[in-house]
């Protein structure tokens, strides 16, 4: 069973992959909040969270995917993409973004997890679903320390 905490910091330093590739525009710098509601297996329901971060320019840049795939679509975005996490784990994810990337936007995520601390030899699946609304044009010095960090 995996924890909340290092389930939702997957979530969060995952979804910063998207910003990677230059079709994917990131979202309107300043300070936004995103709700958070995931599902993985092997563990019990996860309540939704709720947390800030602030885009900058070091927004996505934290990310180590070898293959990143963004097609647009009527709706927004589409992307598959295959990243190296720090503890040697392999995570394969698929990603839709839809709405105002200035405004706010919504980001289903599926993904698998394999092998590293976090993986394991069988893997595991999350999904999450994300909506995400500017707040200010200025990030609160608490929320900038993690900037590059988070979805």
């Amino acid at each position: 069973m995996k924890s909340t905490s290092a389930i939702l910091c997957s979530v969060l330093a995952l979804a910063a992959a998207s910003a990677q590739a230059d079709q994917l525009p990131d979202p309107k710098a300043g300070l936004w909040e995103v709700k958070i509601k995931l599902t993985a297996t092997g563990a019990a329901d996860l309540p939704e969270a709720t947390t800030r971060y602030c885009v900058d320019d070091t927004y996505g840049k934290e990310r180590n995917c070898s293959q990143s795939e963004v097609k647009k679509t009527a709706a927004g975005y589409i992307e598959d993409a295959v990243c190296q996490e720090d503890d040697g784990a392999t995570t394969t994810i698929h990603e839709e973004t839809t709405g105002d990337l200035n405004v706010a936007y919504s980001r289903k995520q599926q993904a698998h997890v394999q092998g590293g601390r976090s993986g394991g030899e069988t893997g595991w699946d999350w999904t999450s679903l994300e909506e995400h609304k500017w707040l200010a044009a200025v990030c609160p010095p608490e929320d900038k320390a993690a900037a590059g960090d988070q979805p």
